[in-house]
């Protein structure tokens, strides 16, 4: 889905609030206060064509988009955006996005998708129960100081992944490689486990974890590898050439 036809939709959100603001103002009586407001409001909408999001992800990976359009009478640096209000079956509740400087207004698209793009490397040995694009304006992204999100983790969902609950992560990417969030557990029930993922900038997200598989391979690999070191080197050191020797046989075929 192209973000161009959204711009369009977008200026006509904003106009209407605007408007609704536009009435507020001048219910109490302050008209001076609405023709600034007015003036301003004109200068955005002139200016719209000036903004654009940051290139789409490809649509054969996108299940859903999520447009949010947030506007502020006074200029705020905290944004707070309530996602379960547009998908309440998912599992990413809500998000705060932190400005280091105030702004008034601004467009995010949240893409839900079933891959991650081909440009990326997925997560090493973690199973991905959800990847997430979000997105703004080109000319506020580089404003982004801390993204906030959290999660309420259906267990049904982990159980059928066969996924550690102790392992669930996130991790972020805004160029070709995922590195882990910083992430905050919180009382969990019976129902959902509820974690907390914080990151400097808008991105990729994916939300992923250890399958019980593949962490009793890795720990089997492990194990034959410390226990292989150890004979290898009391092999050595009391000079049982012939019993390493056919330990390297057996191990190596060599």
């Amino acid at each position: 889905m192209s973000s161009r036809p959204f711009l369009y939709k977008l200026k006509q959100h904003e106009a209407k609030k605007a408007l609704l603001v536009l009435r507020h103002f001048l219910s109490h009586k302050t008209c001076a206060v609405a023709s600034m407001f007015l003036i301003s409001a004109s200068l955005l909408f002139a200016s719209a064509d000036a903004y654009n999001f940051p290139p789409d992800p490809p649509p054969y990976i996108v299940n859903k988009n999520i447009h949010i359009v947030i506007s502020s009478i006074s200029p705020t640096k905290t944004i707070f955006m309530n996602v379960t209000k547009y998908t309440p079956q998912h599992f990413l509740k809500n998000i705060t996005i932190e400005f280091y400087e105030p702004i008034m207004f601004a467009s995010f698209i949240i893409s839900f998708l079933s891959d991650k793009p081909p440009n990326l490397s997925a997560p090493d040995n973690v199973c991905v129960l959800q990847y997430y694009y979000i997105r703004t304006f080109v000319e506020l992204e580089d404003k982004v100081v801390n993204v906030t999100m959290n999660f309420a983790i259906d267990r049904t969902i982990i159980q059928n992944k066969d996924v550690k609950e102790e392992s669930l992560t996130v991790y972020w990417s805004h160029a070709e490689k995922f590195q882990k969030c910083r992430i905050k557990k919180t009382v969990n029930d019976d129902f959902f486990i509820y974690l907390s993922a914080s990151g400097e900038k808008l991105g990729y997200f994916a939300v992923a974890g250890t399958t019980i598989f593949l962490q009793k391979i890795v720990t089997i690999t492990v194990t034959v590898i410390i226990v292989a070191t150890v004979i290898i080197y009391l092999c050595r050191k009391f000079q049982l050439k012939h019993v390493l020797k056919n330990l390297r046989r057996n191990l190596f075929g060599g």
